[in-house]
């Protein structure tokens, strides 16, 4: 596999007080090496097992859970469980996706504009919102 840059991400761990472990970086490496890509957390929980025989399933979830809190992975939940990757874009975290509900491949979208969205909703206060589209991707119709 290619060597890729987790660089933007262990910065953010590390402005959020986190240690910077072999096991984080390793799950970061991993995660971004398949990008474009939720990945079963079971599948994860495997390849890090491998390295560290010693980590437990509970420690690779409640790392995934905080690395999603803190904007560094996505996580959504699918037939079969939970799958995660690694966020796309640090800069902005509000985006869209194309996300193939059979082999988990995202392909980023446009944002579409929200203006009439927000003209309906003039006296309240919106937060964040994302928009997700579900179907199947060119390579598993085929």
């Amino acid at each position: 596999m290619e060597q890729v840059d987790v660089t933007a991400a262990i910065h953010i761990l590390q402005q959020h007080h986190y240690k910077i472990t072999k096991q984080r970086q390793a799950l970061l490496v991993y995660l971004a090496q398949h990008a474009d890509f939720y990945i079963a957390l079971a599948a994860v929980d495997q390849h890090l097992r491998q390295q560290f025989p010693t980590m437990s399933y509970d420690t690779i979830y409640r790392n995934v859970k905080e690395m999603q809190s803190i904007g560094i992975l996505e996580t959504q939940v699918f037939k079969n469980g939970l799958r995660v990757k690694y966020q796309c874009d640090f800069s902005g975290p509000e985006h869209s996706h194309f996300i193939c509900q059979n082999c988990g491949r995202v392909k980023e979208i446009g944002f579409p504009d929200f203006n009439s969205i927000k003209d309906q909703l003039q006296h309240y206060q919106v937060t964040a919102y994302q928009v997700e589209v579900w179907g199947i991707c060119e390579s598993c119709l085929k």
